[in-house]
């Protein structure tokens, strides 16, 4: 019976590459690297916000889902609790939105809805809006609702 041998190659590290190789796991291990995240700081001078300003807003909804020119159409029940994007569409503003947490309560004479950020002119913005009911009809819907709002943005 004939014995097979074979030759096993082992590559072996010259000694420029085992000196390369230690050269650069000294190095990574000395200099600081900037932690890799999800996150990170920034200098609100550079990045953040400008002057804050306090705007002052004042608009009426009418709300119309009755008769012949509905300005709103229902498309489901709303809960008690809604978040509602509000788009300025003229003026100063345009294009810009306001959250507004919502609660449907319109019997109630004064509402207190607190603004929860919002886009464009109104980034990092926060305050809060008077809702008033100044016409209900409980029949169809319909309302007209004069709104103040308050807020604060950059």
């Amino acid at each position: 019976m004939k014995k097979e041998t074979r030759e096993i190659y082992h590559p072996t590290m010259t000694s420029s590459a085992r000196f390369i190789l230690l050269a650069f796991l000294l190095l990574a291990t000395v200099v600081p690297s900037k932690p890799q995240g999800f996150s990170e700081d920034l200098d609100p001078k550079r990045h953040g916000p400008g002057q804050e300003k306090l705007s002052h807003l004042h608009f009426y909804l009418h709300d119309t889902l009755a008769g012949r020119d509905p300005t709103a159409m229902r498309v489901a029940k709303a809960p008690l609790l809604q978040l509602v994007h509000n788009v300025v569409r003229r003026g100063k503003y345009n294009g810009s939105t306001l959250s507004v947490l919502w609660r449907n309560a319109p019997l109630e004479d004064l509402r207190e809805l607190p603004i929860l950020g919002g886009s464009g002119l109104f980034q990092f913005a926060q305050g809060y809006a008077h809702a008033r009911t100044h016409y209900l009809d409980i029949v169809t819907g319909d309302a007209i609702v004069k709104y103040d709002v308050y807020v604060l943005h950059y």
